[in-house]
């Protein structure tokens, strides 16, 4: 894709960005270092499972995009079995989860980002405590997977919009049954820390790059600044659009407040 249609999403997501002091939390400032996993979030598979195993290699190893999306089809398949202990189906989804944070979230693969979300849905709507304890009720980063399904709302691809969608609408019924708002930090400190990383380079050595990996071809490197853009992007749509219904929020709140004083 030329750079200069790449560029226009990013260039239009920035234009209205009214910046970060103005809603800002009480929080640490974000790092440009690769995130560090709270425990809670495993960065290997704790179960028994040789099946499970095998699937969590083939997503979080395998570069072919097939051979991860059919893994993370087969899945979302054992997150939906009813039949599976949910013990050993909290497992997978505590390293699952895991790989979602630090890996397919971020794929440059549409039908892996979707396959992804749609794995997460299957799981949380199998495991909706499990979730909570996993992602809202931590610190970040944990908190960080609701910023990435919030945000994915606004992905280019239609299908990831869609799932995510469906995901969102099914988190949100849940935290307005417990009059939650712990999904703010966690859509604050994912978009914070995406904005701290400012040029492609410093995105892919943060969160892609490998030790032993050698100077980056004119392919790879083109590759890596859509990636930026994508990521970027839609990360600042997805905050625009958070706060834009905050907004929306405060103002009916107001309005219901100010009919009751009469």
């Amino acid at each position: 894709m030329p750079k200069d249609k790449r560029k226009t999403r990013l260039n239009k997501a920035t234009d209205d960005f009214i910046g970060f002091s103005a809603f800002a939390q009480p929080s640490s400032s974000a790092s440009t270092a690769t995130p560090t996993n709270a425990a809670t979030l495993s960065p290997i598979y704790l179960g028994s499972n040789s099946e499970i195993s095998t699937l969590f290699q083939r997503i979080g190893q395998k570069r072919n995009s097939t051979t991860k999306s059919k893994a993370l089809q087969e899945l979302k398949s054992y997150f939906q079995d009813t039949e599976q202990p949910k013990k050993s189906q909290v497992e997978a989804m505590s390293h699952f989860l895991h790989l979602y944070l630090t890996k397919t979230h971020y794929d440059n693969s549409p039908n892996v980002r979707y396959e992804a979300l749609s794995c997460v849905l299957a799981a949380f709507t199998r495991l909706p405590k499990a979730f909570n304890s996993l992602v809202l009720q931590q610190q970040q980063p944990n908190q960080e997977v609701v910023g990435m399904i919030y945000c994915s709302q606004l992905d280019p691809s239609a299908d990831v919009r869609a799932v995510s969608q469906e995901l969102w609408k099914s988190i949100e019924s849940n935290l307005l049954e417990k009059r939650s708002t712990d999904h703010h930090r966690g859509i604050w400190s994912y978009v914070e820390r995406i904005a701290t990383y400012g040029k492609p380079k410093v995105m892919h050595d943060a969160l892609f790059a490998k030790k032993s990996e050698k100077a980056l071809s004119e392919l790879q490197v083109e590759e890596l600044e859509e990636r930026f853009e994508r990521i970027v992007g839609t990360a600042l749509d997805g905050f625009r659009s958070w706060v834009h219904h905050q907004q929306q929020q405060k103002t009916t709140t107001e309005r219901q407040e100010g009919d009751t004083s009469f």
